[in-house]
C-alpha cells in the first residue's frame, strides 16, 4: 500500500497549531515578497496560493467551531445536504465575522502586492532567483500545512478496498414474537446529550433526573460513535437501520431521492408489519436533512416538525432558531402518547429534543429557574433544563394508567459537537447515552459492553417482546465474547463496506425510459421519479448513480464540479440550469446534456416534457 501523504497519525500536531504554523507561513510570504523583484507570473501563482490558503484556513475554522473536528463528514454531509431549517439564525454573528475576516483579508493581500513596487527602491530589492521563488515556496508551505488540507485530504483519499464481508456481518433484519403481543414503544432522542455530562468529575451535580431514571433502568456505558452516525440524520439511520450513513461517493445530497434507503430494513419496517402505528414528533423543520423522507420510506404513519406541531402550541412565536422548545416539544408528545394509549393499538412514538443544540443551547422557559452552577456556562444550563424536561416528561408516563404496556428509551442522537462545555468533555472518554426504561418492571442494571448506536434498535427488540436482529447491530445484553469481538470488527471495517451500504439506496437499472416532466420538475427513470438538478452516471449495464446539490444557497447548486470529477468516458445525463450547463438554451431555463465525460456532449434545451428509450438514451450517450 502506497504511503499516504497524511499519515494517520496526522492529529499529534494539534490542528490550531497547524492553523497558526500557516498563517505565519502566509504572511510571511506576503512581507518577503515587497522585497524581491519577481515575475508577473510568480506574483499571479502567489496572489492566487494565498487567497486559497486563507478561505481554507477561515472554512476550518468555522467547521472546528461547529463539529470541534475540523471539516469532518458530518460538516461536508450538510454542506452537500442542505441547511434549511438548521437555526442559522444563532450562527449570525460568526458567519458575519468570517465573511468579513475573509474580505479584510484579501483586501490587505491584494493591497500590499500592488503597493509592493513603491516600498524600496530597485536597489534594495533582492534579484536573485531563489528570492524570488521563496514568497510561492512559503505560502505553498501555508497550504500544505493548513489543516483544512490535511482534513479534506482524508476525506477525499481512495477508500480503503471494498471488502464482501459486509454479508457475513450483516444480517437481514427480522422479528420474531418472543413473549405476549408487543409493548408500545417511547423512543426519545435527545439532542447532542451524551453520557459523558454524567461525569461527576468533570461535571458535578449537572444531572440528577437522568440519573435517577438510569438507576431504575437497564443503561449502557460504552456506546461509541463509529463512521457515518455522528450528526442527527445519521444517528437515527444507525439505531433504526444497523447501518451508518453513507451516501453515494462524495457525501452529496439525497434530498432529490423519491426514497431514503428504501432497500434498508430499518426498525420502522419491522415494528410496521406487526401493527404499529408509528409517530415522530421533533421540533425542527421536518425536511430538515431528510427526515422527512426516511420516516416516510420506513413505514410511519405520522411525521410532524416545527410546520406541523405549531398550531398545538399557544405562543406561536414562543420558537429557537431550530424550531419549538422542548417544553412544548414534550406536552404535545404527551397529549399524543395518551391518545395512542387509548386506541389499545401497539404504537411507537420517537421524538428529537432540540434545547441542547451546540453551541449554546435553548433552555425553555419553563426552566427560568434552573441555572448550573453560577449559570455562565449556556450548554450546560440547556443539559440541566434538558435533564429536568426529560425526567418531568418520563415520570408523567410511569404514572399514568398506561405504564405497564410502555417501554421507554432515552439515547443520544449523537456526541456532541462544538460548545460552550467542549473543553470538558473533551478532556476524558466520551460515550453516547442509552437507556431502556420499563416502568413495570424496574430493574438496574449497568451493562458495559462496548458498542454504539448501530446496536440500538437489536438491543431494545426482547424488550418490546421479539427477538431478532436489525443489520450490522448485536444484542449487548445478550453479548457473548464472540459478540463483542464481531462488534469491534464491525467498527474497524465500516470504511471498507461503504459501497455495500450505498447499495441499499437502490438506484434503478434504466430498462425502459427516462422521462423529464417540466410542470414537476422530476425526472422518471422507469417511473420512478427523481427531482432534478441532478447528474445521473449511467454504466454500460444502464445501472445509475444519482447525485443532486438541493437545499444548498442557489450559487452552489451549479453541478458542473461534480461533472469535472467523472472519470473519462463515464456515461452520463446532467440536467441542470442552461446557465450552469453553459450550453444555449433558446430562452429555456433547464437544459439536458448527455454524453461522455471528455467526450463529446449533446445538449437539449427542456421546452416541454421529453421521452427517450433505453435505446434511444444508449444512442446518445455514445454506447454500442
Amino acid at each position: 500500500m502506497a504511503c499516504p501523504m497524511f499519515p494517520d497519525s496526522y492529529r499529534i500536531i494539534s490542528p490550531m497549531f497547524s492553523a497558526i504554523l500557516s498563517l505565519s507561513l502566509l504572511i510571511s510570504s506576503l512581507g518577503i515578497s515587497r522585497k524581491v523583484t519577481s515575475t508577473k507570473l510568480l506574483t499571479l501563482l502567489h496572489v492566487i496560493a494565498a487567497v486559497s490558503s486563507l478561505i481554507l484556513l477561515v472554512t476550518f475554522l468555522v467547521s472546528d467551531y461547529f463539529t470541534a473536528e475540523g471539516i469532518n463528514e458530518a460538516a461536508i454531509y450538510h454542506l452537500r445536504y442542505g441547511m434549511e431549517g438548521a437555526g442559522f439564525a444563532e450562527y449570525r454573528g460568526l458567519i458575519i465575522a468570517a465573511v468579513l475576516s475573509v474580505a479584510v483579508f484579501l483586501f490587505a493581500i491584494f493591497w500590499w502586492v500592488l503597493r509592493q513596487s513603491d516600498s524600496l527602491s530597485a536597489e534594495s530589492r533582492l534579484h536573485q532567483p531563489w528570492a524570488r521563488s521563496m514568497p510561492l515556496i512559503l505560502v505553498s508551505s501555508a497550504l500544505l500545512i493548513n489543516p483544512a488540507t490535511t482534513d479534506l485530504y482524508h476525506l477525499l483519499e481512495k477508500k480503503p478496498a471494498q471488502s464482501s464481508e459486509f454479508d457475513l456481518y450483516y444480517t437481514k433484519p427480522y422479528l420474531l414474537t418472543q413473549t405476549g403481543d408487543g409493548k408500545n414503544l417511547v423512543f426519545i432522542y435527545a439532542e447532542s446529550l451524551e453520557r459523558t455530562y454524567f461525569d461527576e468529575s468533570r461535571f458535578p451535580g449537572l444531572i440528577t433526573g437522568l440519573r435517577e431514571l438510569e438507576s431504575h433502568s437497564i443503561h449502557f456505558t460504552n456506546i461509541g460513535q463509529v463512521n457515518g452516525s455522528g450528526w442527527t440524520i445519521a444517528g437515527m439511520v444507525s439505531s433504526q437501520c444497523g447501518i451508518p450513513l453513507f451516501s453515494p461517493s462524495d457525501g452529496n445530497s439525497m434530498s432529490g431521492m423519491d426514497k431514503f434507503l428504501p432497500s434498508a430494513t430499518c426498525l420502522g419496517d419491522l415494528l410496521h408489519k406487526r401493527g404499529y402505528h408509528l409517530t415522530y414528533y421533533g421540533g425542527a423543520n421536518i425536511e430538515f436533512a431528510g427526515k422527512q423522507n426516511f420516516y416516510l420510506t420506513h413505514l410511519f404513519d405520522e411525521i410532524r416538525g416545527r410546520r406541523e406541531l405549531l398550531p398545538g402550541i399557544p405562543d406561536k412565536s414562543y420558537q429557537s432558531g431550530w424550531g419549538l422548545f422542548d417544553d412544548d416539544l414534550f406536552n404535545l408528545a404527551y397529549h399524543r402518547f395518551e391518545e395512542l394509549s387509548e386506541t389499545g393499538k401497539k404504537f411507537g412514538l420517537f421524538m428529537l429534543t432540540l434545547d441542547t443544540h451546540h453551541p449554546d443551547g435553548h433552555p425553555s422557559k419553563s426552566c427560568e429557574a434552573i441555572r448550573y452552577h453560577d449559570g455562565t456556562n449556556p450548554i450546560l444550563n440547556a443539559v440541566a433544563c434538558s435533564d429536568y424536561l426529560i425526567s418531568a416528561f418520563v415520570d408523567r408516563i410511569q404514572h399514568s394508567r398506561f405504564r405497564d404496556n410502555t417501554i421507554i428509551v432515552i439515547a443520544s442522537d449523537h456526541l456532541a459537537m462544538r460548545n460552550t462545555a467542549y473543553h470538558l468533555l473533551a478532556s476524558g472518554p466520551r460515550n453516547n447515552m442509552f437507556m431502556i426504561i420499563d416502568p413495570a418492571d424496574v430493574q438496574h442494571t449497568a451493562i458495559n459492553t462496548p458498542g454504539s448506536t448501530l446496536d440500538i434498535g437489536t438491543t431494545i427488540l426482547p424488550f418490546l417482546g421479539y427477538k431478532g436482529q436489525i443489520g450490522l447491530g448485536r444484542d449487548l445484553i445478550d453479548a457473548s465474547p464472540q459478540t463483542v469481538t464481531d462488534i469491534r470488527y464491525i467498527h474497524n471495517h465500516l470504511d471498507t463496506w461503504q459501497q455495500a451500504v450505498i447499495k441499499l439506496w437502490a438506484f434503478p437499472l434504466l430498462r425502459d425510459a427516462l422521462e423529464i416532466n417540466t410542470e414537476t420538475h422530476t425526472v422518471s427513470l422507469d417511473g420512478r421519479p427523481f427531482k432534478y438538478p441532478c447528474l445521473i452516471e449511467f454504466n454500460d449495464q444502464m445501472e445509475t448513480t444519482i447525485r443532486f446539490k438541493f437545499d444548498m444557497p442557489a450559487e452552489e447548486q451549479n453541478l458542473s464540479s461534480l461533472v469535472q470529477g467523472l472519470g473519462s468516458g463515464q456515461n452520463y445525463v446532467l440536467i441542470d440550469k442552461c446557465t450552469n450547463i453553459g450550453r444555449p438554451s433558446y430562452g429555456q431555463e433547464y437544459c439536458m446534456a448527455a454524453g461522455k465525460a471528455g467526450g463529446a456532449i449533446e445538449t437539449i434545451p427542456l421546452n416541454g416534457n421529453v421521452r427517450f428509450t433505453a435505446a434511444k438514451l444508449r444512442s446518445r450517450l455514445g454506447m454500442s
